[in-house]
């Protein structure tokens, strides 16, 4: 037992595809690439509504969480 050498298990490396900020910038030149080749789809009114939508959605959740901060101290 105490000749024993301990062996170290080592995680497997995430693939790229996987890893977040590989994410963000594979949407940001996709949508950068959409916008540049068809510009028409950025002012269609559905567009519009669905980013009031969303931020409607979002300010939504501010109240309940500054609430929750301040009574969580």
């Amino acid at each position: 037992m105490a000749g024993e050498a301990m062996s170290v298990v080592t995680a497997a490396p995430k693939p790229f595809y996987k890893i977040l900020y590989v994410q963000v910038l594979f949407g940001i030149l996709v949508g950068a690439l959409f916008g540049w080749l068809w510009p028409e789809y950025a002012t269609a009114p559905w567009v519009k509504a669905l980013g009031d939508g969303f931020i409607k959605l979002i300010k939504m959740l501010i109240a309940p969480i500054i609430f929750c901060t301040v009574v969580a101290g």
